[in-house]
């Protein structure tokens, strides 16, 4: 049962998860290293008396860079092509001088740089690699051998659900009762945002006077704002019956990698629809938007057509609605577990979902683990995240 596990920090956001993982997987017998280029990270995992490691500076890159323009750091603007290829080889080169062989790696998410990186080490030592994500399900966690999203696993192999233990409605019913509570809740994610600035400053200082790689390539410019934009909804009559788009963040992984539609795109095939019901399009911009520029083209775009920008409770419009289109969001999943008409514009796993493979999904697939709790993770849960990895 001994196995050594790497993990990678990508902030310091991450440590408090990743150590609940661990003291688990201590228990189940493996042994862990961490990985990270964020400096209180190190600290913080030191002091805890993980082995962590620092990324060291490389030597001269010999992969080439197209492996990196899917990576989301590229896509956003965050890394040059060059400078991914650069921070890219320096993981590969970190790892190989850990004198330890690994069997498991652990990664989040896995669209950036970082977990290309890793994927592309992985594969050629044999590694197995496990690819986290939160499922926005309370308690729920979503775990994987190939990646998040429309890039893992079960994306490609959703009938494997079908093959699971039944979920009685009496059980699932029970579930859906908590999950209606806690969606009167404050968001998790919500409470985390910008309580970890100041790492991260000291993390990007540190790297620069130590000349070390760091996820986000320096540059002169100017950081972008991420002040929150208020925005004012449309006067609409919500018992009339309409179409729901909510929309995504411009620059989420979900628009960038998983699908072929942006949100302009997504309005356009939304607003077909809504048309073949003869219904209005009601679109929500997503709270967590902080691109003006995006906003302004949003409004200009559906200017002078039957379509309205709402900014009432996402579950209170899913609920209303007759249909819910989405791209790729959590918001489509939460539309069947309403049992509303769901029409999916992008990828997403749950696109061929029925009421069985969703109770499936829920009961049997994803991790009882919460990723933003404190709370010690169990043995149990450690061997279904180990199970999840070792599918393939």
């Amino acid at each position: 049962m001994c196995a050594n596990v790497l993990v990678f920090i990508d902030c310091y956001e991450r440590v408090s998860f990743f150590t609940r993982i661990a003291k688990a997987g201590e228990k189940y017998g493996h042994v862990f290293s961490f990985l990270t280029d964020s400096i209180s990270s190190h600290k913080e995992l030191m002091r805890q008396g993980f082995n962590s490691y620092l990324l060291k500076r490389p030597g001269v890159p010999s992969e080439r860079s197209e492996e990196y323009k899917t990576s989301l750091d590229v896509l956003n603007g965050n890394q040059s092509e060059k400078y991914a290829k650069f921070y890219g080889h320096s993981i590969r080169e970190s790892i190989s001088g850990i004198n330890r062989s690994f069997k498991y790696i652990f990664v989040w998410n896995g669209s950036s740089t970082a977990g290309l990186s890793l994927k592309y080490y992985a594969k050629l030592n044999d590694i197995k690699v496990g690819y986290f994500e939160i499922s926005n399900l309370p308690n729920k966690l979503f775990v994987d051998p190939e990646g998040v999203n429309a890039k893992s696993w079960l994306y490609a192999h959703v009938d494997v659900l079908d093959g699971l233990p039944d979920v009685s409605q009496e059980q699932f019913d029970e579930w859906k009762e908590q999950w209606r509570l806690s969606k009167k809740e404050l968001l998790p994610q919500t409470k985390l945002l910008g309580t970890n600035k100041y790492n991260y400053y000291f993390d990007r200082i540190f790297s620069l006077v130590s000349f070390l790689p760091f996820s986000n390539e320096f540059s002169l410019r100017w950081p972008k704002s991420r002040k929150k934009i208020n925005l004012n909804g449309d006067k609409v009559d919500i018992d009339k019956g309409y179409v729901f788009l909510p929309l995504q963040v411009s620059g989420d992984s979900q628009l960038k990698i998983n699908s072929n539609v942006g949100n302009l795109q997504a309005i356009d095939l939304a607003y077909k629809v809504a048309a073949e019901y003869c219904y209005p399009l009601f679109i929500k911009i997503h709270p967590a938007e902080f691109d003006e520029c995006r906003i302004k083209e949003i409004y200009s775009y559906i200017s002078g057509r039957d379509i309205f920008i709402v900014n009432m409770d996402t579950n209170f419009l899913i609920e209303k609605s007759r249909c819910v289109c989405v791209i790729n969001s959590t918001v489509g999943l939460e539309a069947i577990i309403l049992e509303k008409k769901v029409v999916v514009l992008g990828r997403a796993i749950y696109q061929e979902f029925d009421q069985r493979r969703l109770k499936s999904f829920i009961a049997n697939w994803l991790v009882n683990i919460d990723y933003f709790s404190t709370d010690e993770v169990s043995i149990h849960e450690y061997a279904e995240i180990i199970k999840r990895i070792e599918v393939v």
